[in-house]
């Protein structure tokens, strides 16, 4: 049985020789499992047998074998676990956000990187990964596949039923007040954000609908941003003009944007 109880042992540095004091336990001290090293700048000095080299060696060999890569290899794709380009990815970032061009299609694109960049239609493709982009202001520009990601967990969710997906919707924007106060200064009854749940129209999401002002049950007037320009938006209202029917729909578009 292994004895757990610990105390402060004075040891003697295997590199400068001087002693310090480190908590440890009697079985590491027996075993020679405690430090033999005064400071990390001692531990780095220490040299290393050839036996110890050859080791670390065939360790890292039979992992790249195992993952079938090379550490020898030209190939930029075969030597992706190896440390010089992990090195290089991190020489390659910067704190601030520089305006590059896309070395593919000569794109202006902004990122925090110094070389190397490319936009994220080149980067899908060619196969690259996807670089971090920003816009002209510094806001992060969310790539194509990282939007479907989210969609994707997002339905995963709302299907086992984790997840009741958007429920509410609580903000006002200028324009949809604007039309508010044209409602309310006519004398006209409406119904703002009214909730119509997606699954009584014969979808299987357990999210809703909401629209913008709903007049006597009957007219939908629906102010659209330039959000609703978007082709996967323009595609999604489409699909929810269709379902419903029992509403007159009229878009206007928001010229306050």
């Amino acid at each position: 049985m292994r004895p757990s109880k610990s105390f402060n042992y004075i040891s003697k540095c295997e590199k400068c020789g001087k002693e310090f004091s480190q908590f440890t336990t009697q079985y590491k001290i027996d075993n020679k499992k405690c430090k033999r090293f005064c400071s990390r700048a001692c531990a780095n000095s220490h040299t290393r047998s050839e036996e110890s080299k050859a080791k670390t060696s065939d360790s890292l060999n039979r992992m790249h074998e195992n993952r079938g890569t090379s550490r020898q290899s030209d190939n930029p794709e075969h030597r992706k676990n190896c440390s010089p380009g992990w090195i290089k990815c991190l020489t390659n970032r910067t704190k601030e956000i520089k305006q590059h061009i896309c070395k593919f299609c000569g794109k202006e694109v902004f990122a925090k990187y110094i070389h190397d960049v490319y936009c994220y239609e080149c980067a899908e493709k060619n196969g690259l990964k996807n670089l971090q982009l920003y816009n002209i202001e510094g806001k992060k520009i969310p790539s194509k596949k990282r939007i479907e990601s989210s969609r994707a967990v997002q339905q995963r969710l709302i299907a086992e039923g984790k997840h009741k997906g958007w429920q509410s919707r609580n903000l006002v924007s200028y324009p949809e007040q604007f039309w508010k106060d044209v409602l309310e200064n006519n004398n006209i009854e409406y119904s703002f954000n009214h909730v119509v749940k997606k699954r009584e129209l014969g979808l299987n999401d357990m999210s809703n609908y909401f629209l913008d002002f709903l007049i006597d049950n009957r007219i939908d007037l629906e102010i659209d941003g330039k959000q609703h320009k978007y082709p996967d938006r323009i595609k999604s209202d489409k699909l929810r003009d269709s379902l419903l029917t029992e509403a007159r729909i009229y878009h206007l578009s928001n010229s306050l944007e």
